[in-house]
């Protein structure tokens, strides 16, 4: 497995076969991304976390519950947006789970 990383993208591959990219981003940036995201993030103790998510800003379950029409509306098209994006890179991805399951890093 290689990465590179150029413009605020990385860039997996497995061997010279490119898998997918994403964008790198933080929780404390504003920007809404509907496409697989690398979540930086550090806890109260300054360890840093990393998470492949499929987008930002991330909806928890009952995100409906109070929201106003309009953000119900633009919540359903992101999660749409999101799934179309998951669905294209989906035989790349099961190659990168595959990958990470074979070395054992992958625990479930």
């Amino acid at each position: 497995m290689n990465l590179s990383i150029y413009n605020n993208m990385l860039s997996f591959y497995y061997d010279e076969y490119p898998l997918f990219d994403c964008i790198i981003t933080t929780p404390w940036l504003s920007n809404a991304v509907q496409d697989l995201i690398l979540m930086i993030d550090r806890d109260d103790d300054l360890k840093y976390n990393f998470h492949l998510l499929d987008g930002k800003p991330i909806l928890p379950d009952n995100w409906r519950d109070g929201s106003t029409e309009q953000f119900i509306e633009l919540g359903n098209k992101w999660l749409k947006q999101r799934e179309e994006n998951a669905l294209k890179r989906k035989a790349n991805w099961d190659i990168f789970i595959k990958y990470l399951t074979d070395a054992g890093k992958i625990i479930q």
